[in-house]
C-alpha cells in the first residue's frame, strides 16, 4: 500500500502566516508575530513527485496559496 503526501512546492508555516497576514490583515492579531520562532517540529522533506505522477497520474496541482486562502475563507465563514 502506498501513501502520498502531495504538494507541488515546499513552504513553511512562516510562509503561511505571511500569506494570511497579507490577504487578511484583519486577522493579524490572531496570528504569530513576525519574529515568533518557527515550530520546533517543522521538518523539510525532499520534494519528489515522480511516484505521484506514475501511480496517480497527477502532474497538475492547485497552488498551496490558493488552498490556504480558501481554507481561511471557509473557517471565517463557519465562525
Amino acid at each position: 500500500m502506498n501513501r502520498f503526501l502531495i504538494s507541488a512546492h515546499m513552504f513553511s508555516w512562516r510562509d503561511i502566516v505571511l500569506l494570511i497576514k497579507r490577504e487578511f490583515p484583519e486577522l493579524e492579531e490572531r496570528l504569530p508575530s513576525d519574529d515568533a520562532p518557527a515550530p520546533t517540529n517543522q521538518m523539510t522533506a525532499k520534494y519528489e513527485t515522480t511516484l505521484t505522477e506514475e501511480v496517480l497520474g497527477l502532474n497538475h496541482y492547485i497552488p498551496w496559496e490558493q488552498t490556504i486562502l480558501e481554507s481561511v475563507r471557509e473557517c471565517l465563514r463557519l465562525e
